[in-house]
């Protein structure tokens, strides 16, 4: 059986598994464009800006989510490499229960251990048994 999923429908996952974390604070970046009564545009954030802000035990990182076909924009890859260069993480994820995964490797105690459970939790969610 294959399962769909959209990229909105897979941060919502991530989030709600992770958002109780402790040592992890996790928040969705929306970029929102207002005309404001002069008639000029204002843009809450800088296009390429990744989906998720994440900050795992005091250490910064985004990730952008993309469906299973989805690809970067070129504004992602050019927000991408001026993070990493400076010395920023920053990754494209696909799978919420993924993500976790890789969260928890870079975590450590507890922060890890929790991680770990909200994935194996995400994994099992999607599980289907057939008969």
């Amino acid at each position: 059986m294959t399962i769909r999923r959209d990229e909105d429908a897979e941060i919502r996952r991530f989030l709600a598994a992770i958002g109780a974390i402790e040592g992890v604070h996790v928040q969705r970046v929306h970029v929102i464009k207002a005309r404001l009564p002069s008639g000029a545009w204002l843009t809450s954030t800088t296009p390429g800006t990744p989906d998720t802000f994440i900050c795992l035990n005091g250490k910064p990182l985004f990730l952008e989510w993309k469906t299973v076909r989805g690809k970067d924009e070129e504004s992602q890859k050019v927000w991408h490499a001026a993070y990493r260069a400076a010395g920023g993480v920053v990754w494209v994820c696909r799978d919420a229960a993924k993500a976790v995964r890789d969260l928890a490797d870079l975590a450590t105690g507890e922060t890890r251990t929790a991680l770990l459970a909200a994935a194996e939790r995400l994994t099992q969610a999607l599980t289907v048994t057939e008969p």
